[in-house]
């Protein structure tokens, strides 16, 4: 009879390590969430962070979305994506970025 490698023991580990980078994932969006993204250029406040778009071979934020800030009876859906590198500082209440 052969013996089998890995089994049941390396099957749960292997699902608790991708339980654990999911949740680490989860933490971080619901962080930057919680912070306005302010535009260095003008000094506007553009809105929330909604979505984040992951890279999953380098686990590096390629980019996110963006939901404006709706000042005319909340009427539309404007959302902007920006790329990571237009970051300029991630502070403990705000995401200040460079948009052109």
């Amino acid at each position: 009879m052969k013996s089998q490698r890995g089994g049941l023991a390396t099957n749960v580990l292997i699902i608790l390590i991708l339980a654990g980078v999911c949740a680490m994932i989860f933490m971080l969006l619901k962080e930057l969430q919680s912070k306005d993204v302010v535009n260095v250029v003008d000094g506007n406040k553009l809105g929330k962070i909604t979505d984040i778009e992951i890279d999953f071979e380098t686990g590096k934020i390629l980019e996110f979305t963006v939901s404006r800030y709706k000042y005319f009876f909340g009427i539309g859906n404007d959302q902007i994506k920006i790329t990571w590198d237009k970051i300029v500082k991630l502070g403990g209440e705000v995401i200040i970025v460079n948009c052109n």
